[in-house]
């Protein structure tokens, strides 16, 4: 299976994100996955991440595809998707106590 980034289109409310999936069972798919405006700016997301995120999450969901249960060609991502990407990319620097490392 291939999975090909196509581009993305800004609406006035969400980032579509353009996929092409071909795969010798099922010939050639397209995939929108849209990012709410809101969520990115919530979240304070780098913009150059969501193709990641996009690409990840259209993996993860064509894997679970079955014969009878065919994946929308549309597909919304979520806060909790957006957080779990950020955790996981950008891990939270540990915070240094003061007491146990004083600078004399």
């Amino acid at each position: 299976m291939t999975i090909q980034f196509l581009g993305y289109e800004q609406k006035p409310t969400a980032r579509v994100y353009g996929f092409r999936v071909i795969d010798s069972l099922q010939k050639e798919r397209m995939f929108e996955l849209s990012i709410r405006n809101q969520l990115i700016a919530d979240n304070k997301f780098k913009i150059q991440d969501i193709p990641d995120l996009c690409f990840a999450r259209l993996k993860s969901e064509l894997t679970f595809e079955t014969e009878h249960n065919n994946l929308p060609s549309d597909i919304s991502l979520t806060d909790a998707e957006l957080k779990k990407y950020i955790e996981v990319h950008y891990p939270a620097k540990a915070k240094r106590d003061a007491t146990t490392h004083p600078h004399s």
